[in-house]
């Protein structure tokens, strides 16, 4: 299953120190924003759920809890749609353009949300913003993992699940600041912030470069050098990485060109098949322990401890500040600990907050007892850091790491309907489910992590930079 590329040092020669150019680091952070707009749509309307100017012009009727499922479902539903077109439109147009696309959907719906008169224009556009944003998740990742330099590549891909906490903190802090403006157009303010981040996505396209792996793909081979060169040279150092790399790449293409490259030839063939079901389960285990469903009700689920309207959002901005900060461990932790290591230590610790969470729910929501809602607030912020610290970023960095390179941007769509899919299996029901059963909804999120841990314990293969280096030493020495 191992298959990201990694250069021989036999190619690089013996005095070569790894290095990364103030350049590449660059392209990787401006990269990274369609990410961040992923992060912001998905968690645009978070804020908005309970700002009093939008609750009076959407939630008002005795259905509140039908039109936040629908608010939530639809997005989830457009971001499905997204992932499974991603593929198709980034192996045609390549990654640079598959960006713009997703751009100008997420403009034409943020600013026709915005001016939404009725809930059924509003859920439309949140529709079309989640395709935009599921042709990002699955695009950014694949992009970043190809710019940045092999002995990187898990820390900078990691950058992603980051700047998706940015965007998450940065609509809860904006959230927060509207809710002291008692204005009818409050909750506009929100989407309009969004198409204006939209519009500066479509703009980072113009100084973005290509993936060298796409354009070798296409056999522009100059192209794709010049670009190795702007990744990897700076002050005369690199150039050695630069034409191995093209090497490597070209190499890997060429043997790949007779390959089939089909979801049809993925789900026939045992292996693929294999690194299919590890995809899926990859995210089964990330999403149905339940963060999504909290991450787009928090300011709900603080106001059912009894903390008023401001307290929610800034709580729920300090929650999604401490998942970044979570992504940030987990990224300095990746490639120290292995990525099995932290599926199984971090499922089973979440495991532990989901049954402490739902039992403190059970004995103290609705009651006055200060002591026991303190109790349960802090373990929402725990079952959060323990989520983002050892699951979040691993299974960004995971999935490309399984695929045979030509077929990565299938297997992150496969792996991103996954994600979708359990998302609106568990997010669109979840406003009538802790309306109707409470605190036994946490036990659904429970059994889902559960299973999909008995799945990584047993079929989970460890894949890291180190595991490549001993498979390299395997080579040299036998």
């Amino acid at each position: 299953m191992h298959s990201t590329t990694v250069i021989p040092p036999e190619l690089l020669g013996e005095d070569y120190k790894p290095h990364i150019t103030r350049r590449n680091l660059a392209y990787v952070f401006l990269g990274s924003f369609g990410s961040f707009m992923f992060g912001y749509a998905n968690n645009v309307t978070t804020g908005s759920l309970a700002q009093t100017s939008f609750i009076n012009k959407f939630l008002g009727g005795g259905n509140s809890a039908e039109v936040i499922s629908g608010i939530l479902g639809g997005f989830l539903g457009g971001a499905f749609l997204g992932s499974v077109i991603q593929a198709r439109i980034s192996a045609k147009f390549g990654r640079r353009i598959t960006t713009a696309i997703a751009a100008m959907l997420l403009i034409i719906a943020g600013a026709l949300m915005a001016g939404s008169e009725h809930i059924a224009m509003f859920i439309t556009f949140r529709i079309i913003s989640g395709i935009g944003a599921g042709i990002l998740t699955t695009n950014c990742p694949v992009y970043l993992s190809e710019i940045a330099p092999f002995h990187l590549r898990g820390l900078l891909t990691g950058v992603h699940g980051v700047s998706i906490n940015v965007a998450y903190t940065m609509s809860s802090l904006i959230a927060l600041g509207l809710s002291f403006l008692d204005q009818a157009f409050q909750w506009r303010i929100q989407f309009c912030i969004f198409v204006f981040f939209s519009i500066v996505l479509l703009g980072s396209v113009f100084f973005l470069p290509e993936s060298p792996r796409w354009l070798i793909e296409q056999s522009r081979y100059d192209e794709a050098l010049d670009i190795l060169r702007k990744l990897h040279v700076s002050a005369g150092i690199g150039e050695v990485v630069a034409l191995a790399e093209m090497a490597q790449i070209k190499a890997q293409v060429d043997a790949e060109r007779s390959q089939p490259s089909s979801y049809w030839h993925i789900f026939t063939t045992k292996s693929l098949r294999k690194r299919a079901i590890v995809s899926i389960v990859t995210f089964i285990l990330c999403i149905g322990s339940g963060i999504l469903v909290i991450a787009n009700l928090t300011p709900i689920l603080f106001g059912g401890l009894g903390f008023d309207q401001t307290v929610q959002l800034g709580l729920s901005a300090v929650w999604v500040f401490q998942s970044g900060c979570g992504s940030l461990i987990n990224a300095f932790l990746v490639d120290r600990v292995g990525r099995r290591p932290l599926f199984l230590t971090g499922g089973c610790l979440v495991a532990v907050m989901l049954i402490i969470e739902a039992v403190l729910q059970k004995y103290y929501l609705g009651t006055t007892y200060a002591p026991g809602l303190n109790a349960a607030t802090a373990f929402f912020f725990l079952y959060d850091l323990v989520w983002a610290s050892c699951v979040d970023n691993t299974s960004i960095i995971y999935i490309p790491e399984i695929w045979p390179t030509h077929l990565r941007s299938y297997g992150a769509s496969i792996a991103y309907c996954s994600y979708y899919a359990v998302s609106i299996a568990i997010t669109s029901p979840a406003s009538l489910a802790f309306d109707q059963i409470g605190y036994r909804y946490y036990f659904v999120f429970l059994v889902i992590d559960i299973l999909a841990l008995i799945y990584v314990y047993f079929e989970f293969p460890e894949v890291s930079f180190f595991s490549y280096l001993i498979l390299i030493l395997r080579a040299v020495l036998i």
